[in-house]
């Protein structure tokens, strides 16, 4: 496998330019394969679907490491014209919330159960007690199954604005499940997502203003096309913010969530 300069990397992959039209995603050692292999299977339900996503072309391996080779993709992420032009925030909002509509249309057989998903992380969350996780999964069992394509973690830096319309990258956490979990995933990206630690606290204060408004543009358009209710997406939140503790984030982030689902557990969601 040949593989060219190196254009951008994450947690788990390196990301590599290839022949003027492929993209690279070499997962970084010590990933393991089955996580190369859940993402290469939803971005072959992804590009089946001709969702707007880059499409996969192969899966190869380069020195013991797996990768998916993508289509090339160029644009400016959707944070950065939020960040560049937040007068036009409700546009930007409306923008997430189709992109996030039109996935929902998709039916989301043969990808990973949500619900499976959310009680797996959950039972991992290290902060979490016995006793905590069990009134989660509780909660978790009463809520709906849902069938539709899910992503699993859309956000604004998740979304690229291109000359040929947006597109949605990461897919490695897609799944089948319940379409308002996996907004209210989105809320709580929005929500509780880590700012730049670098960034002055005046910045800081307006970008939280910032991402709250978008929030509420956000919710309050996905909900007009889905015709769907807030108390629906609230009613995921507890599971979602318990599932996200397992997750790698920032020691201050973990523990705003750890807040969260303390609160929500004792205001009864669990009942």
């Amino acid at each position: 496998m040949n593989i060219g300069p190196k254009i951008g990397e994450g947690h788990t992959a390196e990301i590599f330019f290839r022949d003027n039209r492929l993209a690279v995603k070499l997962f970084r050692p010590g990933i393991p394969v089955q996580l190369a292999e859940a993402e290469w299977l939803a971005a072959q339900h992804v590009t089946r679907l001709v969702l707007p996503a880059p499409a996969a072309r192969a899966r190869e391996e380069w020195q013991g490491r797996p990768a998916i080779v993508y289509d090339y993709v160029t644009g400016i992420p959707l944070l950065t014209h939020i960040l560049r032009s937040p007068w036009r925030l409700r546009r930007h909002a409306r923008q997430l919330a189709v992109l996030h509509r039109d996935v929902h249309t998709h039916g989301g057989t043969g990808l990973p159960p949500q619900k499976a998903v959310l009680e797996h992380q959950i039972r991992s969350a290290p902060l979490l007690t016995d006793r905590q996780k069990a009134a989660v999964l509780a909660r978790l069992s009463q809520l709906p199954d849902g069938a539709v394509t899910c992503h699993g973690d859309l956000h604004p830096d998740n979304i690229l604005l291109t000359p040929d319309g947006p597109v949605i990258l990461d897919w490695l956490t897609a799944h089948c499940g319940d379409p308002l979990a996996d907004v209210a995933r989105t809320v709580l990206m929005l929500r509780t997502g880590s700012l730049p630690g670098e960034l002055p606290r005046p910045l800081q204060s307006l970008l939280q203003i910032v991402r709250r408004r978008f929030c509420r543009f956000y919710l309050h358009e996905y909900l007009r096309l889905a015709d769907g209710t807030v108390e629906q997406v609230t009613a995921w939140e507890l599971p979602v913010a318990a599932a996200r503790l397992a997750e790698h984030v920032p020691e201050a982030e973990k523990q705003q969530l750890l807040l969260r689902v303390r609160t929500l557990l004792r205001w009864g969601a669990a009942d």
